[in-house]
């Protein structure tokens, strides 16, 4: 599904503002007095904006579902070093599929995410990366050890330069179709992997348990509330600092784009149930 399809098929889904407002507003099995009247106001994530050099950023790869690299079910790491001090180098950790986001751009190829690593005194990895495909037995990212096979293919080094760009696809070929021939340089908009995120949730989307007619479980939220938080704070900090920054009304870059109904659906959510964990630091605009 290309993108636009994506959005759009989460909108029928997701009702719209005003059915998410009546879908908060009935709690069944928690006493309306139990509740806090006010939640205090938060700091919002600072804004870092995006980069595959920027530690705590997300960084994508997009593997060919038909290409090699995708062949034995194989994991797949970044390596990041810095030109000021050798000893500062790290690894993201595996990174995972994203389920529900196809590439517009890359029909046949499997979006990864990761987060990209810290280190002492580094504010971007500025010496450059290389991406890593090893044996799915592999329990770490690292390099092999004496006798070792984990690590199976090396990408081309990968030369810091400045961008924006989040996103990494090698290109293969040759023909052996192991040759590593490129690696493009793409985005990924932070708005479109939270409406994905967002589908994942349990309280936006399809069959979320926030009922139009008013009749929400209060349980059923409160569990699907604290298992967002946990994929939420999965995401990298560009993804949740921009959702923590988004404001829902005045924003007219975003248009109808759906990750503002997804902010919609969030800050009546934890207007109405203030006990619930503001997890994405926001500021809501609704005041019931």
């Amino acid at each position: 599904m290309k993108r636009k399809s994506i959005l759009l098929a989460a909108v029928a889904a997701s009702v719209g503002a005003v059915a998410i407002a009546a879908a908060v507003a009935t709690n069944l099995d928690t006493p309306e007095l139990e509740r806090p009247a006010v939640r205090a106001a938060v700091e919002p994530m600072k804004e870092q904006g995006s980069s595959f050099w920027t530690p705590g950023n997300t960084v994508y790869v997009a593997i060919e579902d038909a290409g090699k690299w995708a062949e034995a079910e194989a994991k797949f790491a970044v390596y990041y070093w810095d030109s000021s001090d050798p000893q500062n180098v790290g690894w993201t950790d595996f990174l995972t599929k994203v389920e529900g986001y196809e590439l517009q751009a890359h029909p046949g190829y499997t979006l990864y995410e990761g987060v990209i690593p810290s280190a002492d005194g580094v504010t971007e990895w500025n010496g450059g990366l290389k991406i890593c495909r090893f044996d799915p037995t592999a329990e770490t990212p690292r390099w092999n050890n004496p006798g070792e096979n984990l690590l199976w293919n090396q990408g081309n080094d990968i030369g810091y330069y400045p961008t924006s760009c989040n996103l990494l696809v090698p290109v293969l070929g040759g023909e052996s179709g192991w040759e590593y021939k490129n690696t493009l340089w793409e985005t990924i908009e932070a708005k479109d992997r939270l409406v994905v995120w967002a589908g994942t949730t349990g309280w936006w989307g399809d069959n979320n348990v926030c009922d139009p007619e008013g009749d929400t479980v209060y349980s059923k939220l409160e569990d699907a509330w604290n298992a967002s938080a946990v994929t939420f704070g999965k995401l990298g900090y560009d993804v949740k600092a921009y959702f923590s920054n988004l404001d829902q009304v005045n924003a007219p870059e975003e248009g109808d784009h759906l990750v503002k109904n997804v902010a919609s659906q969030y800050d009546g959510i934890i207007t109405k149930y203030t006990e619930l964990d503001n997890f994405a630091l926001r500021n809501p605009v609704y005041h019931y």
